[in-house]
């Protein structure tokens, strides 16, 4: 499955009306090649909130029900909607956070859970058996979860090291990972056609586990067309974000 899918951000911009504006715009996005599917990411909530309690968008996602409206409006245009989750991992929140993800996977087979550190993300603790903990308690059945990182030592240690991640990205848990990117943090001055291979092959170091090697790319608009005839998005590539770089 070679999957190019289109990150939608936190809220979807008022020019977009309907979920047929949504599916136009994806759409268009998509890079020359052969794609099996288009996808895109539909911010479901935070913290066990759904997305609509804090975001005024008609669009905003307000429980199963209205994902599942979502999911079958946009199949008709040929485009697939996924939700995701921003991680937040506080213990006051952390069921309600765990019964949305499984909502979410139930409804339409699969959720992304967007980790990240820093006081609006990621609130968990930095310890393996914490994340193993809340990935199990969050009983979504055959590997429907992936889990999206970002492969830059600063932000690694933020979340914990090596182990942490491990934790995050393991595969009795997860099915597939996505790897923000975009930037191309590789040494300058390399022009960036020539940068793609230092991002993602550092996960090496950090025992990402093999089951999960799949490395999808996260990159931004204006980097597409750069990363999507590489062997790192054999498996798929994934556009940050709908409306904007």
């Amino acid at each position: 499955m070679r999957r190019f899918t289109v990150w939608n951000c936190s809220s979807i911009n008022p020019t977009h009306q309907t979920i047929g504006d949504l599916c136009l715009a994806t759409l268009a996005l998509v890079p020359a090649g052969q794609w099996d599917e288009v996808e895109l990411l539909l911010k479901a909530g935070e913290g066990g909130s759904w997305q609509s309690s804090f975001d005024s968008h008609p669009l905003a996602l307000n429980g199963p029900t209205n994902l599942a409206s979502h999911i079958a409006v946009a199949k008709v245009a040929g485009v697939r909607i996924t939700p995701y989750v921003v991680v937040r991992g506080r213990v006051a929140w952390m069921t309600d956070e765990q019964s949305q993800i499984r909502q979410c996977a139930a409804t339409c087979g699969r959720c992304v859970l967007n980790v990240e550190p820093g006081a609006p993300y990621y609130n968990g603790a930095n310890d393996p058996g914490f994340i193993r903990n809340y990935l199990a308690g969050c009983n979504v059945p055959g590997g429907a979860l992936e889990v999206c990182l970002i492969p830059r030592q600063t932000q690694v240690n933020e979340l914990g090291g090596g182990t942490c991640i491990q934790a995050w990205t393991h595969p009795a848990q997860i099915v597939r990972a996505c790897w923000e990117t975009y930037g191309l943090s590789a040494p300058p001055p390399a022009p960036r056609s020539l940068r793609v291979d230092w991002d993602i092959p550092r996960l090496d170091a950090w025992g990402v586990p093999q089951a999960l090697r799949y490395r999808v790319p996260v990159c931004q608009r204006d980097e597409r067309d750069i990363w999507a005839p590489t062997i790192w998005a054999a498996a798929g590539l994934q556009l940050w974000n709908l409306d904007s770089n």
